[in-house]
């Protein structure tokens, strides 16, 4: 969850006060410049690594084809809720002196809260009751769970519904 570099730097520097005269509205100009921005690498990558994973490390595909088409919806909405946070964290730095502060905790605070570094399974219920009602599960968490079949599928209509949720709240 890193805020695009270029934008930040936008921003700092004041150069944002020309894009801000364009007759164009910045926020969905910055949310499909994210989207693009995560979209483009993942999608190149992502192929070849299941195929590697699957043929020579032992990974295993979704159990059925529901649960896949779980995921790759629920896989579409983490993205749009990633993007959505991510320009939430630009904007932030328009009323901050300087944003680092914030593009370096909330990447960190993300990943312990998102299932990343640990799937949110493995918490204490108490914990992991609180993490997955915060945005972060349904951008790592809860894509994954379609993915290795521990989510049924009778739960997808209420993970695309915390999942746009908190991305039109986000927005």
């Amino acid at each position: 969850v890193f805020p695009d570099a270029e934008l930040r730097e936008q921003i700092r520097d004041g150069s944002v006060a020309t894009e801000l005269l364009r007759p164009v509205d910045l926020h969905s100009l910055w949310m499909a410049r994210t989207l693009a921005s995560k979209l483009a690498p993942t999608a190149l990558r992502c192929a070849p690594v299941i195929v590697v994973a699957t043929l020579f490390a032992g990974m295993h595909l979704p159990p059925d084809i529901p649960s896949f088409l779980a995921w790759l919806l629920t896989t579409i909405g983490a993205l749009v809720l990633i993007s959505a946070f991510i320009v939430l964290m630009i904007l932030t730095q328009f009323w901050t002196v300087a944003g680092d502060g914030l593009s370096r905790a909330v990447p960190g605070i993300a990943a312990a809260t998102s299932g990343q570094l640990v799937p949110l399974g493995l918490l204490p219920e108490n914990i992991r009751e609180v993490f997955e009602w915060l945005p972060f599960s349904g951008m790592v968490d809860k894509p994954y769970a379609f993915w290795v079949g521990t989510r049924p599928v009778s739960d997808l209509p209420f993970v695309l519904g915390h999942q746009l949720l908190w991305t039109a709240l986000i927005i």
